[in-house]
């Protein structure tokens, strides 16, 4: 079955990340992203996926009230007070959420086609030969 290595690899994923928080974010992650490579017989959307996860990450930990004043829109995206335990506003964070889901959704939707190698294990055949 699919999930069994998709969540091994992920909590392995995780455990590579030493601050719990980070770990915990990195498990999500993780099973994600084993679930794409998977659906899309690929490790490009993995990568995509991965550097514009950290990339967001990284932006919004370079944003201050100065660059937001000479972008304007920024405003309208994200909240940067000192009271806001998310760095977006909660319009966005919703609107997100649906689009990341929309998106798995399309992926669980592809034609899942399996690697060669999972397909010559799947009629018998050993990785060293028939079995017998």
């Amino acid at each position: 079955h699919k999930w069994r290595p998709i969540i091994y690899t992920s909590l392995f994923f995780a455990l590579s990340h030493a601050i719990l928080q980070q770990s915990i974010i990195a498990c999500a992650m993780g099973i994600v992203i084993g679930y794409l490579a998977v659906q899309t017989n690929s490790i490009w959307p993995c990568m995509v996926f991965h550097l514009i996860h950290n990339s967001l990450g990284l932006a919004t930990s370079r944003l201050t009230p100065e660059l937001l004043g000479r972008i304007p829109v920024l405003k309208y995206l994200l909240d940067l007070s000192d009271e806001a335990t998310v760095p977006c506003h909660w319009p966005v964070v919703i609107v997100s959420a649906v689009l990341a889901v929309a998106i798995l959704a399309w992926f669980h939707y592809l034609p899942n086609k399996k690697a060669n190698a999972i397909n010559w294990q799947e009629t018998g055949h050993g990785a060293f030969g028939a079995s017998g």
